[in-house]
């Protein structure tokens, strides 16, 4: 049983922490727990986006170009292909005419499609190395700064968790001083019922919590 140490009775005290959750409207707000500590912010890592043997400007980007090159391209230079053949032969023979549009558009245009789709593409990747992209010793060089960066961030989200760790451990130190606190409503003290100290409501905190 814990007994006021001014009166030494024991039936108006009541617990900070009940009277904190009771939510009292005189001394709730006096009562409340000290706050907790912020959290560490930890920043991310840097990811690099790109490979050293690859750009950091992509032709895939630009979507109107790589469209262009890779769809509108070869279907246009399929179709002037096919076309141009058509008319050869419609002033040569119809009936030869036919045969060869027909070859053109079922063997002739999809083998042409597919070689257009794999030089289109070589030609893309050799200007997306050697023309839109930085250079082999800058992408080196951006990796290289980039882990440094990293390093630097490492060292920091390490001081940051161990400040926040120290924080926490002083706020758990005073929590536990808070929730040992009783108040006694008949004397209107806060009071520590082992070492026997007392303070006024709106004192408690400077006495007991150092003004968490």
């Amino acid at each position: 049983m814990i007994t006021c140490p001014v009166c030494e009775q024991s039936d108006r005290v009541e617990a900070v922490g009940a009277i904190y959750a009771r939510g009292s409207a005189s001394l709730g707000w006096q009562m409340r727990p000290p706050s907790p500590p912020e959290p560490a912010v930890e920043r991310p890592m840097l990811e690099p986006d790109f490979h050293p043997d690859r750009p950091t400007r992509p032709l895939e980007n630009r979507s109107w170009l790589a469209f262009a090159l890779r769809g509108l391209l070869p279907f246009f230079l399929v179709m002037t292909a096919c076309i141009f053949a058509f008319r050869l032969s419609v002033q040569e023979a119809i009936m030869s005419a036919l045969l060869v549009w027909v070859l053109l558009m079922f063997v002739v245009s999809p083998l042409l499609l597919v070689a257009l789709i794999v030089v289109g593409s070589w030609a893309i990747r050799w200007m997306r190395l050697h023309l839109f992209g930085p250079t082999y010793s800058e992408r080196l060089e951006a990796i290289a700064q980039m882990k440094r960066e990293n390093e630097r961030r490492r060292a920091e989200n390490a001081r940051q968790r161990a400040d926040y760790e120290r924080r926490l451990a002083a706020y758990q130190a005073v929590f536990d001083a808070w929730h040992a606190l009783h108040y006694c409503h008949r004397d209107q003290v806060v009071f520590h019922a082992e070492t026997g100290r007392t303070a006024p409501p709106e004192e408690f905190r400077r006495v007991f919590l150092h003004n968490a």
